[in-house]
Parts: C-alpha cells; sequence; structure tokens
C-alpha cells in the first residue's frame, strides 16, 4: 500500500506541474495574439479556436488533478484503516 500511495503523490505532483505549464502557454499564446492583432494574418476564428481548446485541455488537466487528489485521500483512509 506504502507503494500505491508514493504513486498517487506523485501522479498529483505530475498533474498539477502540467497543469501550470499549460496555464502558461494558454497565457504566452495570448499574449502573443494580441501583440500581433494589428498585422493579423491569422483568422481571428482560427486564434479563438485555438485558445478554446487550450482551455479546454487545461480544464482536463485540473480536473485529473482532482480525481488524483481525490484517490490520494481515499488511500490514506486505506492506509489508515490497515493500520
Amino acid at each position: 500500500m506504502h507503494e500505491d500511495a508514493r504513486h498517487a503523490i506523485h501522479c498529483s505532483e505530475t498533474l498539477e506541474v502540467a497543469a501550470e505549464v499549460m496555464a502558461q502557454i494558454k497565457r504566452g499564446h495570448a499574449a502573443f495574439h494580441k501583440k500581433r492583432a494589428e498585422d493579423a494574418d491569422l483568422p481571428e476564428l482560427a486564434v479563438e479556436k485555438s485558445q478554446s481548446y487550450m482551455g479546454f485541455q487545461l480544464q482536463m488537466l485540473k480536473n485529473l488533478k482532482l480525481r488524483s487528489r481525490a484517490n490520494h485521500e481515499r488511500l490514506n483512509n486505506e492506509v489508515t484503516l490497515v493500520i
């Protein structure tokens, strides 16, 4: 059970970092397109779609992180019951 708990912690940490990286990429992407708005070669719809898709991916990572945290807490409860 101890190994499972360590794995759960590692998964949560990895998802936390991945969500933060995705948020930074999304902010950078928005800033880039805001800067380039004057000489925009890309249609506005393409920019909106890419921002929307990145938002979806970010939310998915956040949801997975919440699930991972819940699984970790359940595992801790199991370990506590066994001990």
